[in-house]
């Protein structure tokens, strides 16, 4: 089962929030922080640690089996005098693949927007991308390797997310159907634009969408592994008294079964 997160995650929770104060208050008090994820088997698959209410320090822990964590990769921040992300700092583990070195993740702004987000190992770009806005919201993300087009309903929910693979021209498309009335775990993240750059992505945030609400339903299609045919995925949510989801069990989806999500609050 495919269950880590690759470096290219780190894109997507910028999307949820170049809003600066993003982070759900409850009743006017302490702001509430996402804090720890956890596979179904009760194995750790992320950590955050903060400064104040700044997310300093992210570390992911691949599970290649259930039950067996395998290494872990830190993500470190480094933020602006306007509190913008401005680099990531990624380390793996020693002898990770072909990885020797920590890899930099360099952001650039145009006003309150992410417009260019690189990936660079030893020096070179490995993966670099830009984004295109419509009306506040993203609606075109183009990378090397991947152009997503994003839609969106009039309360600013994803609707759809068509995706081509520039490198062999395979389409992905996901259509979401339903969605809650509570607040999703990414919007517990402080200026959460951290980390999509990667399908691996969804694994921690299956129902991610840039909107206020969690996924309901979705379907889903890929003319690689599923040529003409398609998943229709149910995502089951159990919620805290703040109103985000403290768990997520998944039906239909091969690669997701779900995860267990805990906060904490910072006056």
């Amino acid at each position: 089962m495919k269950t880590g997160i690759s470096f290219l995650l780190l894109i997507a929770l910028f999307f949820n929030s170049c809003k600066k104060n993003n982070v759900a208050k409850n009743n006017d008090g302490p702001a509430v922080f996402l804090s720890q994820i956890f596979y179904l088997t009760g194995d750790t698959a992320a950590v955050f640690s903060y400064n104040g209410k700044q997310l300093a320090k992210a570390t992911y822990y691949y599970e290649n089996a259930p039950g067996i964590p395998i290494y872990k990769q830190v993500n470190n921040f480094t933020y602006n005098a306007n509190g913008q992300v401005t680099n990531i700092t990624i380390t793996y583990p020693t002898g990770y693949y072909y990885i020797t070195d920590p890899m930099q993740v360099s952001v650039v702004y145009n006003g309150n927007n992410i417009a260019e987000v690189d990936i660079i190992q030893q020096g070179k770009v490995i993966n670099d991308n830009t984004f295109n806005y419509q009306n506040g919201l993203l609606n075109n993300w183009l990378s090397s390797l991947f152009n997503y087009n994003i839609t969106y309903n009039a309360n600013g929910n994803v609707t759809s997310i068509g995706t081509l693979v520039n490198t062999n021209n395979t389409t992905y498309s996901t259509i979401n159907l339903a969605f809650d009335n509570y607040h999703t775990p990414i919007s517990a993240l402080p200026n959460s634009v951290y980390f999509i750059a990667s399908s691996d992505f969804w694994l921690l945030f299956p129902a991610w969408t840039p909107g206020a609400n969690n996924v309901l339903a979705s379907n889903k299609t890929n003319s690689y592994t599923l040529p003409g045919t398609s998943l229709n995925i149910a995502y089951h949510y159990s919620y805290n008294s703040y109103g985000y989801p403290s768990q997520v069990t998944i039906t239909g989806d091969p690669e997701n079964s779900g995860y267990t999500y805990e906060y904490i609050t910072i006056n």
